[in-house]
C-alpha cells in the first residue's frame, strides 16, 4: 500500500523553546501573464521591430511572442521577489519581523483575505479588492477605445494578485500585526491551523 506524503507550503523547526515556521509565499500564478497583455503589447511592438520581420505575418508573430515574454517575464519577476518569510512561536512569544509579542496581550489570530476582510469559517467576505500592482492603475493612460479591454483586464489582473494575497494576522493591544502574508487561502488555511494549535488556540465556531 502506497503512502501518500501531505505537502505543505511550510516546515516547523525546533528552535530551543520556540518553534519556527518557514512559509514560502504562494506564486502569482503566469495566467497573470494574459491579463498583463495589455500592458506590454506597446513595449513589445518596440521589441519586435528588433527582429526586422520582413512581411506581415512574421511582424504579427514577432510582436505576439514578445507581448507574451514580456508579461510572463513581468510574473516571473513578481515571483521572484516574493522569497520565503519565517517566524518562531511559543507558549508564550511570538517572534515575527525581529520584534516580540507577547502572547498574553494576543486577543485573536485570524487570516485576512485579500480585501482586507477576516475570514470566517473559512467563507471569504468579498469587500472593494484593489491591486497592489501601481500598473493597476494605468488603465486611464490607455486610449479611450480600449478601455473596456483595460478594465476587464485589471479585473483579472487583481483576481490572480489576490488569490495569493491572503495573511495571517494577530490583534495585539489595539495593532494588527501580521506574522505571515502573500500567501493563497489554502496554504494560509494549513499555516494557521498549525499556529494556533502550537500556540493553544482554537477556532472559533
Amino acid at each position: 500500500m502506497e503512502h501518500v506524503t501531505p505537502i505543505y507550503n511550510f516546515t516547523v523547526q525546533q528552535d530551543g523553546n520556540y518553534s519556527k515556521f518557514i512559509y514560502k509565499k504562494t506564486p502569482v500564478s503566469y495566467m497573470a501573464a494574459l491579463p498583463l497583455c495589455i500592458y506590454t503589447f506597446l513595449p513589445a511592438i518596440g521589441v519586435a521591430s528588433i527582429f526586422h520581420p520582413d512581411s506581415a505575418g512574421s511582424a504579427i508573430f514577432a510582436w505576439g511572442f514578445s507581448m507574451a515574454v514580456l508579461s510572463a517575464g513581468i510574473v516571473f519577476v513578481i515571483n521572484y521577489f516574493r522569497k520565503s518569510g519565517e517566524f518562531k512561536i511559543s507558549k508564550t512569544t511570538i517572534i515575527a519581523n525581529d520584534k516580540t509579542y507577547q502572547l498574553d496581550h494576543v486577543s485573536f489570530f485570524v487570516i485576512k483575505d485579500p480585501s482586507g476582510a477576516y475570514m470566517n469559517n473559512s467563507t471569504i467576505i468579498v469587500q472593494g479588492m484593489h491591486s497592489p500592482l501601481s500598473m493597476a492603475g494605468n488603465v486611464a493612460n490607455l486610449s479611450n477605445s480600449m478601455g473596456n479591454v483595460a478594465r476587464e483586464s485589471k479585473k483579472a489582473l487583481q483576481k490572480y494578485i489576490n488569490d495569493a494575497g491572503y495573511k495571517i494576522v494577530i490583534r495585539y493591544g489595539q495593532k494588527e500585526i501580521a506574522i505571515a502574508q502573500s500567501l493563497g487561502e489554502l496554504e494560509a488555511e494549513s499555516l494557521f491551523d498549525k499556529v494556533t494549535e502550537i500556540a493553544g488556540y482554537t477556532k472559533s465556531k
